[in-house]
């Protein structure tokens, strides 16, 4: 039976362009040679070992002869790096990964409003959790835990906006806690959006902060691989997922992008720019993971601004390099030690790639709290501009059912930025690290 189902799946996916290398199992091998859940429960011998080492390995050897078969992943330089989240937490230590491939690596965030919508509108009860369909008592399960997040929710002050109804309840609430899929206590979470984010009061802010904290963290260790001479391939866990939660999936329940799955879109790419902050320098590396080579030359490459003003602090000097396919490099380092890094925000852009973002922690950083933000609509969307920086805005319609076609987008003041949009917006209201904004739509 296994043969036959093997057979039929090898042939329906060995001519898909993305399929590097077959494997046997997923983390079975290292299950059972670690003992995980304790040797107590550990059987007798190893289940399926015929499976993985003889079955399979004929059936790609037969219908795909061409194509790599492994027996286990991780095996060898293969990693499941997941130090972060289940170690030691916090996603800076994916620096610390010398992954030959990471085949396994993540870091959660709330889903969407969207998502959440299907599960809060159900009606006002903090005490009764949703699952599914149906609806289980929280309050049979874990009063004092019900009694208490009642409590919290009801002391909780209501949003200037919001666009889902719930959305204002405390961060914290019973029926958002019951939805928490990270399989660690609520407070380590937390604990790790705060290190870089501020403390949320809300189930919006808590949506905003912590897709933001796994933005930075997909950010931070895909740049780390690509940047690396050692690490030839990454994939990411997960990709999406199959119901409302806080849990490590890119596209939330609702088929509703986060901000990691915009930033990965651009960290992806044949061409990268990546930022590396140590020691009072940013380095600037370009990266270039095309077949052709990269050669780009000229001044004023890699601008810093003042992220309260918008004024442009200075712009980098004449740059020249020329990067072969599967070439990194390290074209320029900027000296940050005469500068306000809370109010300091880099930019670079070539021809072939663009990136910028702040050079502090976002929990420190100096922003206008009430930014001039200006939206034309233009055929397909809307353009917006701002004669402040405005970081990582995040825009709806509250009004109408208008979806924008990207978000957590960065205005560096002076500048423009297109959103698309599936209809015209009705009115628009924007998130960004300085708080709530109403928007002019013109």
């Amino acid at each position: 039976i296994v043969r036959k189902e093997a057979t039929f799946h090898v042939k329906r996916l060995r001519h898909h362009p993305c399929l590097a290398v077959w494997c046997g199992n997923n983390e079975n091998s290292i299950m059972h040679e670690q003992a995980w859940g304790g040797k107590d429960k550990q059987p007798g011998r190893f289940h399926g070992e015929r499976i993985w080492k003889e079955v399979l390995k004929q059936v790609v050897e037969e219908h795909d002869p061409g194509r790599a078969y492994i027996e286990t992943s991780p095996s060898g330089g293969d990693e499941h790096y997941w130090d972060v989240w289940h170690g030691r937490g916090d996603w800076i230590h994916y620096s610390d990964s010398k992954a030959a491939f990471s085949s396994e690596f993540g870091f959660p965030s709330s889903c969407g409003p969207a998502a959440w919508k299907q599960v809060l509108d159900g009606g006002d009860d903090a005490t009764r959790a949703p699952i599914g369909l149906g609806h289980i008592p929280l309050m049979e399960v874990a009063p004092e835990i019900a009694a208490r997040e009642h409590e919290k929710a009801l002391l909780a002050p209501p949003p200037r906006h919001r666009h889902v109804t719930d959305l204002g309840q405390a961060p914290d609430h019973a029926w958002v806690r019951w939805r928490d899929k990270t399989g660690r206590p609520w407070e380590y979470w937390r604990e790790l959006i705060g290190k870089h984010y501020p403390e949320p009061t809300n189930l919006d802010e808590l949506i905003y902060y912590s897709q933001l904290n796994q933005r930075d963290a997909m950010r931070h260790a895909i740049e780390h691989y690509r940047r690396s001479e050692f690490c030839k391939g990454t994939l990411i866990w997960q990709l999406n997922d199959c119901w409302p939660a806080q849990s490590w999936s890119l596209i939330d329940f609702a088929g509703d992008w986060k901000a990691a799955a915009y930033e990965v879109k651009r960290l992806y790419q044949d061409h990268l720019i990546s930022f590396e902050q140590e020691a009072g320098q940013v380095h600037v590396w370009m990266i270039n993971d095309s077949a052709v080579e990269w050669r780009e030359s000229g001044s004023d490459m890699v601008w810093l601004y003042d992220s309260l003003t918008g004024e442009h602090l200075s712009g980098s000097p004449h740059v020249e390099f020329c990067l072969a396919p599967s070439e990194r490099k390290r074209v320029l380092s900027i000296d940050l030690y005469s500068r306000v890094l809370t109010r300091t925000m880099i930019w670079a852009e070539v021809a072939q790639a663009s990136h910028g973002r702040l050079l502090c922690e976002p929990k420190l950083a100096k922003l206008h709290k009430h930014p001039n933000i200006e939206a034309s609509w233009r055929t397909g969307g809307v353009e917006l501009s701002c004669d402040v920086p405005v970081a990582d805005l995040y825009v709806w319609d509250p009004e109408t059912e208008a979806k924008a076609g990207s978000k957590f987008v960065t205005l560096y003041g002076h500048s423009l930025i297109w959103v698309p949009f599936d209809r015209r917006p009705r009115r628009l209201v924007g998130r960004s690290l300085a708080g709530v904004h109403e928007i002019e739509l013109t």
